[in-house]
């Protein structure tokens, strides 16, 4: 499996949580449900807790989901902050440019 987007990742969590469903979510997404199942399994693995609870609808993200929640969400606003910034700083460049 590869490296996976913070976005993806965002896209995944808020389908499961749509849903409450594996299969629809993963349907939702245009990928396979077994596909989802790992990604989300593997992350947990990772960060050593479960992130969605799974046990009764619908699905909400634990404590420790909206912490990893909030994390993803913080680096997608600062990838988007660096994008801005650094297309200021080329579009400065190249208006000051002969």
């Amino acid at each position: 499996m590869s490296k996976l987007e913070s976005q993806d990742i965002l896209c995944y969590i808020d389908s499961l949580l749509k849903y409450s469903n594996y299969s629809r979510a993963a349907q939702s997404l245009y990928i396979s449900q077994p596909y989802l199942t790992k990604v989300i399994k593997k992350i947990e693995i990772e960060l050593g807790c479960e992130l969605i609870t799974r046990n009764k609808l619908p699905y909400r993200l634990t404590e420790q989901g909206k912490i990893y929640y909030q994390y993803l969400t913080s680096l997608e606003n600062s990838y988007a902050k660096l994008i801005r910034e650094i297309s200021y700083v080329f579009i400065g460049k190249k208006s000051t440019c002969h």
